[in-house]
């Protein structure tokens, strides 16, 4: 068996089409030394994801501390169909 591999350039670029998920997750630690780990939940815009913390940070004024985590989907396009 034979494989023929052909190198393409291809472009790379984000999905427009489908929807990135924003969460912030608590890393302050509670008074018994055990981590937080409250988060915003999945939220499709940054800004919104990001003013939780604002409203966790009002409850508990020690927790100073987050960690943000996004998907985005890309997609690969080649810079012409293989043959």
């Amino acid at each position: 068996m034979r494989k023929l591999f052909r190198y393409l350039n291809w472009t790379v670029s984000v999905d427009r089409d489908r929807e990135q998920v924003h969460l912030f997750l608590c890393e302050g630690e509670e008074e018994d030394g055990t981590k937080c780990r409250a988060d915003s939940g999945e939220r499709p815009d940054f800004e919104s994801a990001r003013g939780w913390t604002f409203e966790h940070i009002r409850e508990r004024q020690d927790h100073r501390s987050f960690a943000h985590m996004s998907y985005t989907a890309w997609h690969m396009v080649p810079g012409r169909e293989p043959e």
